[in-house]
């Protein structure tokens, strides 16, 4: 077995630990990691409406610059949002909404009517959730090939940059995840309708949008 101390940065243990402390630190952010380039920054802020309109169909409503914490579900309808002044540079309000997308979708649906869908953010006793979300968030990213677009913040930013570094066993921790949210679906219209919603924003949040098909030619007369 690898000694600590021996473990390369870019290894998901080492980025796990790093982030533990910087959380143990309360810092708001990660000094370094993967960064979104400014003009994807920009685009993405203009899908932002989408995004929006999506959650609104789950009775979801998205409140700007009202909250003490960077995000925040009132179990009530109400997920806060600070304004983007307040957050990290390269963040954008779809990367948030589909983080909190993976959050109901991993916790279950009756945890729409829990504030910060019954998570603990105030120490690292929900720690091993916030990872299971993020592992959703990398799968779902990847197919969708955003996952350099949509790059979770704060201390966790760390582990996503240790992931893009080494794709192949990020993929084979975070299918099981998407896979065990994609039996709840066939059983839960309420999981199926927020897997719907976050398919359907990184759907219209992708770069370039798959043309469509040629219709196929008539056949000679």
């Amino acid at each position: 077995m690898q000694d600590d101390d021996d473990i390369p940065v870019n290894s998901e243990r080492e980025a796990l630990r790093k982030v533990l402390e910087l959380q143990r630190q309360f810092a708001p952010s990660a000094p370094d990691g993967a960064r979104v380039p400014n003009t994807e920054v920009r685009r993405l802020a203009s899908l932002a409406p989408r995004w929006i309109d999506a959650l609104r169909t789950l009775g979801i409503h998205v409140a700007r610059g009202q909250c003490d914490a960077f995000v925040a579900f009132d179990g009530k309808g109400t997920l806060h949002v600070a304004a983007d002044n307040d957050l990290d540079p390269d963040d954008t309000l779809p990367q948030i909404l589909l983080h909190e997308l993976c959050h109901a979708l991993v916790e279950g649906p009756h945890t729409l009517h829990l504030p910060d869908w019954g998570l603990r953010n105030e120490d690292l006793h929900d720690h091993p959730r916030e990872v299971l979300a993020l592992r959703l968030q990398w799968a779902l990213c990847r197919d969708a090939g955003l996952e350099h677009s949509l790059v979770p913040t704060t201390a966790y930013r760390l582990l996503w940059t240790a992931w893009l570094r080494n794709p192949d066993p990020a993929d084979r921790a975070a299918h099981p995840v998407l896979r065990d949210v994609e039996r709840a679906a066939t059983t839960s219209g309420t999981t199926a309708a927020i897997l719907a919603c976050a398919h359907d924003g990184l759907r219209r949040s992708a770069p370039h949008p798959p043309a469509a098909a040629p219709t196929p030619a008539e056949p000679p007369a």
